[in-house]
């Protein structure tokens, strides 16, 4: 993760507002190879394990980014944690987060 003190480009705002303003479920289904998620995700690590995968961007429009193998190893201990309490493949949780990347 890097926290960049360089404020994002008013392009980044606007893509940034449309992400957010777009209507729910307006999505196309498409056809893929990969069974899940997960299997999608761990591909793209290995095809670009070094590329930004997620920016935040706070309140004073600092960004704070995670490439994909970044992503991949916090997704990789919060599977570990998860796992600790005895939770396995196919059993169900719920979060209640605030949107803020250190929660």
């Amino acid at each position: 993760m890097s926290d960049d003190a360089v404020h994002v480009t008013p392009e980044m705002l606007a893509k940034i507002a449309s992400a957010r303003s777009l209507p729910d479920g307006d999505c196309t289904p498409s056809i893929t190879t990969y069974r899940n998620i997960g299997e999608l995700f761990a591909a793209h690590v290995k095809a670009q394990p070094d590329k930004n995968f997620l920016t935040f961007v706070d309140e004073d429009r600092a960004a704070t980014r995670w490439s994909y193998s970044e992503f991949y190893a916090l997704a990789s201990q919060l599977t570990s944690f998860f796992t600790s309490f005895g939770l396995r493949q196919g059993d169900r949780i719920a979060t209640l987060m605030r949107n803020d990347p250190m929660t």
